[in-house]
């Protein structure tokens, strides 16, 4: 038999050709009804939608693709925006300095404590940003003159206003240099293109795995086949024994050895029944199907003449396309963009920065502290921007206030634009403040504790751990290679062999039977050769079986293993 090769399709094409074959011949399998049992073709469609191992494959091959996306994201901008709303209240409190007697001093010490207090909801997109409550202290001091040493003091505390405040922010950063987000994005790429080769590898395993359990099952048909044969032949013999024994030509010694053999055979037709239980579950298992019945291989193969190409062909192949050797060639591209993305943490960042932010302040005095107003000094209520612009308002007039700068930081022009305006409208003091800004941002490492450098030198180290797995894998492939074509061969050759050895089994048996009627061969010759000829005929399928194994393996380790050679090896059962 010649192995044929694939066309110029590639290994995506043919993946897609699977997925279509499994899914019109998943369905057609079902609608055949029981005209026809299960072959391997069918076994591995079924096998595409159930197995667990092949279900998990597809979950790490999606989530794979994504780290080429998410490497991407490393060079794209990011906006964040966050929104907070809260309210704010604000308390005195006042001091009085009292005499022995009762009586206030000449003068008196009133300390004012204003505190902001804010309680604020905050909704952000991207990345979040701290609502922190300013405080303000004013204290008044009035001297006063000095008193007996039993003085007394009377503090207390008044609410002086109460309100709510409203901010709001939007900010952009694009990253201009940055070589650690260059490294990632590459790195994506390589664990993409891994997760891709891996999930075909995969595929092409599970091919070999259900061929594996297909093969089980019918090589266990066969023994158990054998072993009722067996059986049965040995009944025959025993009853033979028996009735010449009676009949004053045969010996009890006839009858003991067959007796002993045929209880020997029964054991082995137990033992035959559960292995293909046990074969026929784990194809089930695999599957997702009631196994029964299954449609023969065409073991032929073995026996008919070879034209395997030389090794070095197959090893040629495996070296362009072995999907576990082009995904552990990925991890390494991998592990080398991850070196090169820990040794940039000693590299300068430059970004682009953009923001803007609103913030509303709005309070009233509190009506005790109105009424109160005139028996204390004048208080007056500051509120302070994010952008650190104090406005003060006096007799409800507007006053409002811009500023723009120009500033350069780290060599890099920068520009930024603030505003606030404050208004008193009702009682109510709003206070309105803005900040636009845009520049560049540059990020100079110093020192992180060292741990810069122990992630480079860990990165090197994962990088050599990954090049000697990528080589040990080689050589393991390289050697699965070796092995999988001197087997094509050496089973070819052991079938044809068997073959001759079950024919010459079976005329044995014949003239040993005519030889112990004659008187020259005893019951126990006659044994022995049954035995042998049952052997032959079992060994003999196995070899016809392993062949076929042996050739999909090869073609899986040479990378180029594909559902085509399945339907090759592959039977259908005619249609009743």
């Amino acid at each position: 038999m010649r192995c044929s090769l694939p066309g110029p399709a590639s290994i995506l094409a043919r993946h897609h050709l699977s997925a279509c074959l499994a899914a019109v011949g998943f369905v057609s399998f079902f609608a055949a009804g029981p005209a026809f049992a299960l072959d391997l073709v069918q076994a591995y469609q079924a096998a595409l939608q159930h197995d667990p191992v092949y279900r998990a494959a597809q979950g790490a091959r999606d989530a794979g693709l994504e780290e080429r996306n998410l490497g991407r994201s490393l060079l794209l901008p990011r906006i964040s925006a966050s929104v907070s709303d809260g309210r704010t209240r604000v308390n005195t409190r006042e001091t009085e300095v009292l005499s022995g007697s009762g009586s206030i001093l000449n003068s008196s010490t009133t300390e004012t404590r204003s505190s902001l207090q804010t309680e604020s909801t905050t909704k952000q997109l991207g990345q979040t940003r701290d609502s922190n409550s300013s405080t303000e202290r004013t204290v008044k001091e009035t001297s006063a003159s000095e008193g007996s040493l039993d003085n007394r003091t009377n503090e207390s505390t008044r609410e002086y206003a109460r309100g709510t405040r409203a901010s709001a922010s939007l900010q952009l950063r694009q990253p201009l240099i940055d070589f650690g987000a260059l490294a990632g994005y590459r790195q994506g790429v390589a664990a993409s293109e891994a997760a891709q080769a891996d999930f075909l590898a995969r595929e092409q395993e599970l091919m070999v795995r259900v061929a594996e359990a297909y093969a089980e099952v019918l090589f266990q048909i066969d023994n158990l086949t054998l072993a009722r044969t067996q059986l049965e032949t040995l009944r025959l013999q025993e009853s033979s024994n028996e009735r010449l024994l009676k009949g004053g030509q045969g010996t009890i010694t006839d009858v003991l050895e067959t007796r002993a053999k045929r209880e020997v055979a029964q054991a082995q037709v137990i033992e035959a029944e559960d292995n293909l239980a046990v074969a026929r579950s784990r194809l089930s298992f695999m599957t997702g199907l009631q196994v029964n019945d299954v449609a023969p291989l065409r073991t032929e193969l073995a026996t008919q003449p070879q034209d395997v190409q030389m090794l070095e062909h197959w090893r040629n192949l495996a070296q362009e396309r072995n999907q576990r050797l082009q995904s552990l060639a990925r991890q390494v591209t991998v592990a080398r963009e991850e070196a090169r993305k820990a040794d940039s943490g000693h590299l300068p960042r430059l970004e682009l920065v953009a923001s803007i932010s609103e913030d509303r302040l709005r309070s009233r005095p509190s009506i005790d502290t109105a009424n109160s107003s005139s028996n204390t000094r004048d208080t007056r209520f500051e509120s302070v921007s994010d952008t650190e612009d104090n406005t003060r308002v006096e007799g409800g007039s507007s006053n409002p206030i811009e500023s723009t700068s120009n500033v350069r930081s780290d060599g890099t022009s920068l520009s930024s634009s603030a505003s606030a305006t404050s208004l008193l409208e009702n009682g109510f003091r709003t206070n309105r403040s803005s900040d636009r800004y845009i520049g560049l941002q540059l990020t100079i490492p110093i020192f992180e504790g060292g741990a810069t450098s122990a992630r480079a030198r860990q990165a090197a180290a994962r990088l050599v751990q990954a090049q000697a797995e990528f080589d040990g894998l080689r050589d393991q492939i390289f050697q699965d290679l070796n092995q999988q074509h001197r087997l094509v061969q050496s089973y070819a050759q052991r079938a044809q062999a068997l073959m001759q050895a079950v024919e010459s089994s079976r005329v044995g048996v014949e003239a040993t039977a005519k030889s112990m009627a004659a008187g020259f061969r005893t019951n126990l010759d006659v044994l022995n050769a049954r035995e042998r000829l049952i052997a032959a005929e079992r060994e003999l399928a196995s070899a016809r079986y392993n062949y076929l194994l042996a050739f999909l393996r090869l073609r899986f380790n040479a990378g180029v293993l594909a559902p085509e050679d399945l339907a090759l090896v592959s039977v259908r059962e005619p249609q009743n």
